[in-house]
């Protein structure tokens, strides 16, 4: 069934809505507004349903996994895993964790959504936006067609435009209870076109800044990441180089994560050199 009759059919049966909404040759802010007038309807998710379902010439329910896993040897974060399930709840919660640069955002993120991914059965989005690095970042466009195709839409139908892309985005998250994780954002405007908006849709953005302008205008709830403690900097390296290493020498142990500042990264790379290096002490480091 085409797209453009099932939306005339779904209006007729919706009540009383402008009549040139439903034609063929309405326009995309008509229908916008034709669509508006369909989910204010009582029986709103049924006509979802049928509308994507048109839109897309497939059954409307899938599970799109995440497309980065959860990272290994993930340690502590006690708090900032807390208050992100805290900053998680309500309606169409929009988290915003913040901190700067390799001090964990993203596998703080990831831990969190493999822990919590039986609360997303309508499925888990990620896209990393390369908002801080050289390689170049993916327009809102492609984001949201590499999110449409997740959720099953048709290759040969993707919308052009951000706001061509944006509606059936929303249209298809309306009803699930979906993840989506906007990694390394930059600015606000990167973010907001990116949106499900939908009830039961969680939103967490990663970002070096503080998106001050996300916060106004999105309500977003802050989750700020800091350095890790000794302790935990202490447990990461023992899970790189083995317990017994650092049970040896636990006042050298300290002296890695002191050292590099509590990133979790820089104290990666720093405790990979010894990882080949059986024969090294920590001190050696």
């Amino acid at each position: 069934m085409r797209f453009h009759d099932t939306f005339g059919q779904l209006a007729a049966t919706a009540g009383p809505v402008p009549h040139a909404l439903t034609g063929g040759g309405a326009s995309g802010p008509q229908r916008r507004s034709l669509l508006a007038a369909l989910l204010s309807r009582p029986n709103s998710s049924v006509l979802v349903d049928q509308l994507t379902a048109a839109l897309w010439e497939r059954k409307p329910h899938c599970a799109p996994a995440a497309s980065s896993g959860a990272p290994r040897g993930f340690y502590g974060r006690v708090q900032e895993l807390a208050g992100l399930s805290r900053a998680a709840e309500g309606e169409a919660p929009v988290c915003l964790v913040t901190g700067p640069a390799g001090d964990g955002k993203t596998a703080l993120v990831m831990q969190w959504a493999r822990r919590n991914r039986v609360g997303f059965p309508g499925g888990r989005l990620y896209a990393d936006l390369r908002g801080f690095g050289d390689t170049g970042e993916p327009t809102p466009a492609e984001v949201l067609r590499e999110f449409l195709l997740a959720l099953g839409g048709a290759p040969h139908r993707m919308p052009e435009s951000v706001n061509g892309a944006a509606t059936p985005f929303r249209l298809l998250a309306a009803d699930r209870e979906l993840l989506v994780v906007l990694d390394n954002a930059r600015d606000s405007e990167q973010v907001r076109s990116l949106l499900p908006g939908g009830p039961r849709c969680v939103t967490v953005v990663t970002s070096r800044h503080r998106l001050s302008g996300l916060i106004v205008t999105d309500a977003t709830r802050s989750v700020p990441v800091d350095v890790l403690t000794p302790e935990d900097g202490t447990a990461l390296l023992a899970g790189m180089l083995g317990h017994e290493r650092v049970l040896a020498e636990p006042a050298a142990a300290r002296r890695p994560a002191e050292l590099c500042g509590g990133l979790p990264l820089a104290l990666r790379v720093a405790a990979a050199r010894p990882v080949d290096r059986p024969g090294w002490t920590l001190n050696d480091m």
